[in-house]
């Protein structure tokens, strides 16, 4: 008997039970131990599920009319005598028990309804729950704890990557939102989804706080229950340990520390570098040189081990190995420095901080939706400094965040979903052709961005692949305030940028 024949002579009834919860723990674990290796009984679960889906979702059958009537003759029509038969005094009685009940069913629907009325709304359960691991074949599930004003709740709602909002399904069993139903999530994605105060139940009473939702999506069948999610992503490409060229400055020869951050390595071994060069042959230099640093660098204690590590003076090799890497200052991971060109241009000396108040520059449209609509993104951007523009933008989602590049600065925003962090980078001015990835419906991107990301190898590790062959190139719009930045989505949700590092992305309230 061969392999196909045996999997679907032996399996096949076993899937159909595994399905139906029929299965003692031996046979589902012989089930799923089979399943693990064998593809065709995998792909024959999915589509026992799918035909169970479609099933579920056909229309409620109404019975013909002579058929109503036939089952309405036997029963109602053929025991009408005996309602004849009883006495008037019995039919009173009847008459008030069910008077009675109606007034008790009255009473209880107006208690639960003032109760429903009276509670704050709020979000009782998710699935999957925060941080797991989540099969791509099961839908999303936000459940409230009482019925919503279901438009609200969706125009409340944004997902990253931006562009499955467009693309997922949004349906509603009862009080729960259903995201995806009957369809497949992105593989190896991870999802972030949020749902602001701007969601209402039916009475107009608001969520006391945004919820949002991490989890990542995942193609392997044993990962049926929530697992943990790593904390650590899978790197893409081999060349991804070279990370390890930390300098900024390729001049600085105490830049080759590898954990150090960036601007504290480019202040400190100015100083410490000219003690060497006085007195290489002298062996008591060291001990002086370790001794006069502190005193002028007391915020940094690692500057005391950092002058061993010079005198061999391993700075020239640091500079020439990262050849691979055609800007080698953005070759760790870049931290967003406010480097948008609007900021450097506000005269703030020549202006006080207090007159830069949003009634000077107004916030509106999509910005002022979300901005206005939530007082922590307003305390945490602060107050504009210039006014929305129109700009070219590309965008383009992957498996683990996004890349927006900006056209009027020739910069790309690389927003990592797992961190929350963002990082800026020079635009390329190469492209390169987009192909398949080895995921399920992923590309090695092209165009513009595709060439930035085959050149550094910390996006590629930080971002996976991408979901399309190429970005969108569309007019976005973009606003600078005090500490940060706002951006327009292609799907038409907003990017907050902050200047901390980390990056938000809202639903437009007033879509």
């Amino acid at each position: 008997m061969s392999e196909g024949s045996r999997c679907t002579t032996e399996f096949r009834e076993l899937i159909s039970g595994y399905i139906d919860g029929d299965l003692n723990a031996d046979e589902r674990q012989r089930l799923l131990a089979h399943m693990a290796a064998c593809a065709d009984c995998r792909h024959t679960l999915e589509s026992y599920r799918q035909i169970g889906g479609q099933v579920r979702s056909l229309p409620r059958a109404i019975p013909p009319p002579e058929l109503r009537e036939a089952i309405h003759a036997a029963t109602v029509h053929s025991n009408r005598r005996r309602v004849y038969f009883i006495s008037s005094r019995l039919g009173y009685s009847v008459a008030a028990i069910a008077a009675v009940v109606l007034l008790f069913v009255v009473a209880i629907y107006l208690l639960v309804n003032g109760y429903q009325r009276s509670i704050d709304p709020e979000v009782v359960a998710s699935n999957p729950g925060n941080g797991v691991l989540w099969p791509l074949s099961r839908p999303i599930e936000i459940k409230f704890n009482k019925e919503m004003d279901r438009e609200s709740v969706e125009s409340a709602l944004s997902i990253a990557p931006a562009s499955e909002r467009d693309r997922l399904s949004r349906t509603w069993n009862g009080n729960t939102l259903i995201l995806g139903e009957n369809q497949t999530l992105r593989s190896d994605t991870s999802y972030t989804i949020r749902i602001t105060t701007g969601a209402q139940d039916k009475w107009g009473r608001s969520l006391d706080s945004d919820f949002r939702l991490q989890f990542a999506s995942s193609d392997t069948f044993a990962l049926q229950t929530p697992e943990p999610l790593p904390t650590a992503i899978p790197t893409l490409s081999p060349t991804a340990v070279p990370t390890a060229t930390p300098s900024d400055e390729p001049q600085q020869p105490t830049a080759t520390s590898n954990e150090v951050a960036p601007p504290p390595s480019t202040e400190e071994p100015g100083e410490p570098s000219e003690s060497p060069t006085e007195a290489p042959g002298d062996p008591t230099a060291p001990p002086d040189d370790v001794v006069e640093p502190p005193p002028a660098e007391d915020p940094d204690p690692t500057a005391t081990t950092e002058p061993p590590v010079d005198e061999p003076e391993p700075s020239p090799t640091a500079t020439e190995q990262p050849t691979s890497t055609p800007e080698p200052t953005w070759t760790p991971r870049p931290i967003p420095t406010e480097t948008p060109t609007e900021q450097p241009a506000t005269a703030t000396p020549t202006e006080p901080a207090p007159t830069a108040t949003p009634d000077t520059i107004p916030v509106v449209g999509p910005f002022g939706n979300v901005f206005w609509s939530n007082e922590l993104v307003q305390e945490r951007l602060g107050a504009p400094i210039a006014n929305a523009t129109t700009i070219s933008g590309v965008e383009l989602d992957f498996q683990h965040g996004a890349m927006f590049s900006r056209s009027d600065s020739s910069q790309t925003y690389v927003l990592e979903s797992s961190t929350g962090a963002w990082s800026v980078v020079s635009s390329s001015p190469d492209s390169t052709e987009s192909e398949p990835a080895p995921d399920p419906d992923t590309w090695i991107p092209g165009g513009n961005i595709g060439a930035l990301w085959s050149a550094e190898s910390w996006i590629q590790s930080a971002l996976g692949y991408a979901l399309a062959p190429s970005g969108a190139v569309f007019d976005s719009r973009v606003q600078t305030f005090e500490n940060g930045t706002m951006l327009m989505s292609a799907s038409g949700q907003v990017y907050i940028l902050y200047a901390d590092g980390t990056w938000e992305l809202y639903p437009d309230p007033g879509a």
